[in-house]
């Protein structure tokens, strides 16, 4: 055994006790943390369940967005495997037929008709044109890609709370 310092000997005369002290700092912070801990999980649990609600629903919305996408995506697939299905020569036809050059009749036929019905075709075709959004499968694809990350990214975030 080793003779105290006198730094010791004057705590030992002052009453100081490091290891009671120690033991007291202890269950002072313990108790803190544990107070503490119970009233920040009672008054964050109704944000939290609020937050988990609202997470299940917009992961629904993300599954039901994404089952129509790729129910949408077979689709689009069905028409365009349909018109590919068109013959070669049917396609070298049309191609034939309108590389050739029109008659004079033809053109001021079609003069003719556009003087008498302009206004009525061009409120027509933006009618078509607004109408007529047609996405292709690889726009639909990409976006079936975005809506399966944000549905990863919102489970991740329902796993946390």
């Amino acid at each position: 055994m080793r003779t105290p310092t006198e730094v010791e000997l004057s705590q030992l005369i002052h009453g100081y006790d490091q290891t009671g002290a120690r033991q007291y700092y202890l269950r002072k912070v313990n108790r803190q943390k544990l107070v503490g801990s119970v009233m920040t999980s009672r008054r964050h649990e109704g944000v939290r369940a609020e937050q988990k609600q609202a997470l299940a629903h917009s992961i629904q919305s993300l599954e039901n967005r994404l089952q129509k996408l790729e129910d949408l995506i077979h689709i689009r697939e069905i028409e365009e495997a349909k018109i590919n299905r068109k013959s070669k020569a049917k396609k070298e036809r049309a191609a034939k037929e309108r590389d050739k050059p029109k008659t004079a009749a033809e053109k001021a036929k079609t003069a003719r008709s556009l003087r008498k019905s302009k206004p009525e075709l061009i409120h027509e075709q933006k009618r078509k044109q607004s109408n007529s959004k047609k996405y292709s499968v690889s726009e639909l694809k990409s976006l079936a890609v975005k809506v399966r990350g944000q549905l990863v990214v919102a489970n991740q975030k329902l796993a946390a709370l």
